[in-house]
């Protein structure tokens, strides 16, 4: 019965701690371990221009009691975004932080992606930062969208009919 009661407690005080945010700053065998942070973890860039180019930043720390490796940060399905910030891989000591810059230019009316920080620590080692940004841009859709042509042979000729419509804003 004593074990039941215990258990129940370290349920209930796992629980709390995630509730309240508390993170544990050390790794299964209660050594120092780095705990990675990222804030925000999504970048929504404001309706651009086609041309035009916008840049926000978000921040990765340590949170954590030891030493941080940061490996990597690239981007991930997004080719509208890229990262300004160099170099990309680096070390934050226990408390430190570093901010990250990525800029915007609109390829389409609607782009997203994400920005991925690989990194050493136990229990995280990738935060992905959503990134999201309109295009203020021509949109041409085609329809129909594959034309079949069928096969001709010389010297016979096929005309087919397609619509050209430009949905984008501009």
């Amino acid at each position: 019965l004593m074990v039941r009661y215990v258990a129940i407690a370290a349920l209930f005080l796992a629980g709390c701690q995630a509730e309240q945010g508390f993170k544990n700053t050390e790794d299964a065998i209660g050594e120092p371990a780095p705990d990675i942070e990222a804030d925000p973890l999504f970048l929504a860039f404001p309706t651009l221009a086609a041309g035009d180019i916008r840049t926000e930043t978000f921040t990765v720390s340590n949170v954590g009691s030891s030493v941080l490796e940061v490996a990597n940060i690239f981007i991930e399905d997004g080719d509208p975004f890229a990262l300004v910030t160099s170099p990309l891989d680096f070390s934050l000591a226990a408390g430190d932080s570093r901010d990250i810059q990525v800029s915007f230019t609109p390829l389409q009316v609607a782009n997203g992606g994400s920005a991925v920080i690989q990194s050493d620590d136990p229990d995280e080692p990738e935060v992905y930062i959503d990134l999201t940004g309109g295009g203020a841009v021509p949109e041409l859709v085609i329809d129909p969208n594959p034309a079949n042509m069928r096969t001709q042979y010389i010297p016979c000729s096929s005309q087919k009919t397609l619509e050209l419509t430009n949905i984008g804003p501009e």
